[in-house]
């Protein structure tokens, strides 16, 4: 950390250090004194909790320099940071990253090198649970920070760029098979092949050493004129090989392959074939790709054929001894570059194997979907039908529309698909959603009785024609659930469990339906499971835990999930407003913020009225038990009027 004018500034305590950097991460967010005493003092009384903050602010001012102490703002019942007076790793990591600045990133990367956020700062209780919470977004927005500059710099061609950033990450981890690449590729570019050699040769061994394996395709197949890397030859009419002529209708398929168990005995050997089998299984129930399963492993596996045969992703990868259990790599690689898009790396401990096994597959079968749906929203669609791909962006653009006109264009592009091919029903169940939740949250009370009818109708057909189809079952749920069906809304949300317990986005459905059954037990144990099984999580996880925890009255939780939305909703700004006001800190520009977003969606032809805004928040939280509802609506009532 260092003041105004650049001098370094050294904080005594670990209390005052770790209340200085969660004010810090709060970014002039204002927190209560109750917030602060449960985070750092939740084993003692009140009394004894607000004494031990008041000392630590002492403490936290007395090691500032004299000029700078103006940044801490203690209330009576609130405290804030003025962080913009302040200069800390992350507040420039975060801004490197928002002004695409390779430089400075790479200059602060290299003096992270290879340190944890918050390294030496280990505190017990609920300051814990935020800190490893914050650690890993942290890691996962400099390593998307890191890839994002990476390919910003090989476009522009500015392999210098390229190549510091690279190095200086890759210190950082040096097996992340992405960021070498990148390094080796720039090394090429700037003449430097012996030294991309060598990296490849270092690379290799620390894959080796660290988890027995080789690189993955995409490495190899990116680095092709180095040695012992195939060459892609052209075909014969001088087309890239891996282009198809004639796509296959339909989604992509996912080929399943081969753990790679050659150095594992034949008893632990059975593992991989167990571990595989259950992931073709959990597999089968998505819609949204098919399956496919070869006796082959990922490295056996023919890229081309299988892209020739429709294969879109190729799933795979290592098993191994060590120590003290058995090792696996997961890949996924897509078929038309050979990149890797996903890779997990997990030690099962012989002593929890059972347990272990089932969570590993349960994170195998759970990314893959998430993993592909953002490929194909990125692009990666060449190799698709045209009705497949237009499915695609239409599903993109049906998620999460920036307003009620790109929602309207959605429903008119998913209408259009129905009408061309009924028996087509994966347009069905973006569409029914876009019907039954005003139009995704866009436009304020437009789902009226017709709409809800025409969703209703589009779920019910599209389970009539695949009785296996989760989604069809969780938004047929939902339209029970609006329709105050509460019994009809369960019945689906089970059979949806049953048919596939790995799908976190539905995972995510089911638990939010829970929730508004009144079920909160159960809500939070599938919604934490989401968290779980997608390995990018999605900012309505968050959303819809804070929800859980207003419903639950514990506001202090509800504040630490909502602490991790990056992109606030319309809901999230009304819970993040009852959050300060039920919890005696009501901050009238949280309640503004949110009556301002409502207003900007409101149909000008309905009244923007206290009845109105009440109304519309009352039709898209559907709470079964009375109590439940009241208790809600009262808090809404409270906060906003």
């Amino acid at each position: 950390m260092a003041d105004p004018g650049g001098a370094s500034v050294a904080l005594k305590g670990r209390r005052a250090r770790g209340l200085f950097a969660y004010l810090q991460f709060q970014q002039n967010q204002t927190e209560t004194r109750g917030k602060l005493c449960n985070l750092f003092w939740g084993d003692r009384g009140e009394t004894q909790a607000r004494a031990s903050l008041r000392q630590c602010l002492s403490e936290l001012r007395a090691s500032l320099p004299e000029a700078f102490r103006y940044c801490i703002v203690a209330e009576r019942e609130f405290v804030r940071l003025d962080s913009s007076a302040v200069a800390t790793d992350v507040s420039e990591i975060r801004k490197a990253v928002a002004e695409g600045s390779p430089e400075t990133l790479c200059r602060l990367v290299q003096r992270a090198a290879t340190a944890r956020l918050l390294e030496d700062l280990e505190l017990p209780g609920p300051f814990a649970e935020w800190l490893d919470l914050t650690r890993t977004q942290f890691d996962r927005n400099l390593g998307h920070g890191v890839y994002t500059l990476l390919k910003a710099c090989e476009a522009q061609r500015d392999w210098s760029g390229t190549r510091d950033l690279a190095e200086a990450y890759f210190l950082r981890d040096p097996v992340d098979e992405i960021v070498a690449a990148s390094l080796m590729r720039a090394e090429v570019a700037l003449g430097y092949v012996s030294s991309a050699r060598r990296r490849l040769k270092d690379l290799r061994e620390a894959l080796h050493k660290t988890f027995g394996v080789e690189p993955g395709m995409g490495t190899l197949a990116a680095l092709k004129i180095l040695p012992d890397v195939a060459e892609v030859a052209p075909s014969r009419d001088g087309r890239d090989k891996f282009r198809r002529t004639s796509p296959e209708r339909g989604p992509p398929s996912v080929v399943v392959a081969d753990l790679d168990s050659s150095n594992l005995t034949e008893e632990d050997r059975s593992l991989a074939g167990i571990v595989k089998m259950e992931v073709v299984g959990g597999l089968s129930g998505f819609r949204d790709f098919r399956v496919t399963a070869t006796s082959a492993t990922l490295s056996e596996c023919d890229s081309e054929a299988w892209l020739q045969r429709g294969a879109g992703y190729l799933l795979g990868g290592n098993i191994w001894r060590s120590t003290h259990g058995i090792r696996l790599t997961a890949q996924l690689v897509r078929t038309s570059d050979q990149q890797v898009i996903w890779s997990e790396r997990v030690e099962v401990s012989y002593a929890k194997m059972t347990e272990a096994v089932d969570r590993i597959i349960a994170k195998i079968i759970g990314a893959v979907s998430p993993v592909i749906d953002a490929d194909l929203q990125r692009g990666a669609t060449t190799w698709l039908d045209d009705q497949y791909r237009r499915y695609v962006a239409a599903r993109g653009a049906a998620a999460a529309p920036a307003s009620f006109e790109k929602a309207q264009h959605a429903v008119a592009e998913l209408e259009a698909l129905i009408a061309e091919d009924p028996a087509f029903i994966l347009p069905y169940l973006p569409l029914a959603r876009l019907y039954n939740t005003d139009f995704a949250y866009t436009r304020p009370l437009s789902s009226t009785a017709a709409e809800r009818a025409r969703a209703f109708s589009l779920a019910k057909n599209a389970l009539s024609r695949d009785r296996g189809h989760i989604y069809a079952y969780t938004v047929v749920g939902w339209c029970h659930l609006r329709q105050g069906q509460w019994s009809a809304a369960r019945t689906h949300f089970e059979q949806a469990l049953v048919l596939n317990p790995f799908h976190a986005d539905r995972m995510m459905d089911i638990g939010y339906g829970y929730l508004f059954l009144g079920e909160i037990e159960r809500a939070e144990e599938l919604l934490q499971r989401c968290l779980m099984l997608n390995p990018t999580p999605k900012d309505d996880y968050y959303i819809d835990l804070s929800l859980l925890e207003i419903i639950r009255n514990d506001y202090e939780r509800s504040s630490i999930y909502q602490d991790l939305v990056a992109h606030p909703t319309t809901w999230s700004l009304l819970y993040r407003a009852m959050n300060a006001d039920l919890s005696g800190r009501a901050d009238p520009d949280l309640t503004q913020a949110f009556m301002d977003r409502a207003r900007a969606l409101w149909d000008p032809l309905v009244p923007f009225t206290a009845e109105t805004v009440l109304r519309w928040v009352a039709s898209d939280h559907p709470l079964a038990p009375p109590a439940l509802r009241e208790h809600f609506l009262a808090g809404v009532r409270h906060t906003l009027f």
